[in-house]
Formats: structure tokens, C-alpha cells, sequence
């Protein structure tokens, strides 16, 4: 365990993305300090993959005539496949009325085929950033 502390010591120091994912630093004997730098360089991380995409900070209306009355809401995941958080979750997405809600999934993780990501394909808008190199 030592070792895996040490590890992850040296990736913060030099700025790189922990190998422990946010999750999983609970199983480890990390301090708060370093599961708190752990979950936001992987939340930096996150967002750089969508600013790669080259669009706009989305700007939130604070009514919903601007959405055609529906809310927003998106979903980030690299579980949207064979992977427990899909299994609990695979249906969410779709199930949202779609009258009322704009759904929108972004997907770390390249598409597995299981029939889990199919489900969250039921979403609106799935959208793949398993290939977007971040710089």
C-alpha cells in the first residue's frame, strides 16, 4: 500500500493524471488532501476532453424558452458499458420524458457492443469522446 501512495504521490507532484481513479482512492490509505487532488485532476481531465471539442462554455438560461422548455441534462461516464455503475443505471437516460428533458451522454470509454451501452444510446445525444486526444 506504501507504494501505491508513493505512486500516486509522485504522479500529483508532476502534474499527471493519478492512476487511482477518484472512486477507488477510498479503498487506499490516501489522505484527504491527496483524494481531493486525485478527483480534481481527474475532473480537469474531464474537462479538457470537452474543450477539445472546440465549443462554447455551455451558458444555463434561467428560464426554459430558450431549450423549447426542456431541461438539460448530461451524463459523463467511462462506465457506459459492461461495467457495474451501467448496470445500476443503464436505463436512466432513456427514461426521461422527453417532452420535458433534453438528455445528453458523454462517453469516456469506447463502445463495448454490450447491450448496456445500447441503452444509453437511448439518450438523445450520446456522444463518444473515447478517441479526442486531449493536449
Amino acid at each position: 500500500m506504501k507504494k501505491i501512495v508513493a505512486i500516486v504521490a509522485d504522479q500529483l507532484e508532476k502534474n499527471r493524471l493519478p492512476s487511482v481513479h477518484p472512486h477507488h482512492s477510498m479503498l487506499y490509505p490516501l489522505s484527504h488532501a491527496f483524494r481531493k487532488a486525485v478527483a480534481a485532476k481527474h475532473g480537469s481531465w474531464c474537462i479538457d476532453k470537452v474543450q477539445v471539442l472546440h465549443k462554447p462554455p455551455y451558458q444555463f438560461s434561467r428560464d426554459l424558452v430558450s431549450s423549447g422548455g426542456r431541461l438539460r441534462i448530461g451524463y459523463v461516464s467511462s462506465d457506459f458499458g459492461n461495467h457495474p455503475t451501467s448496470h445500476l443505471m443503464q436505463s436512466v437516460p432513456g427514461s426521461h420524458d422527453r417532452m420535458k428533458v433534453e438528455v445528453f451522454c458523454y462517453a469516456l470509454s469506447p463502445d463495448d457492443g454490450t447491450a448496456f451501452r445500447k441503452n444509453v444510446a437511448k439518450a438523445e445525444h450520446l456522444v463518444d469522446l473515447s478517441q479526442v486526444m486531449c493536449v
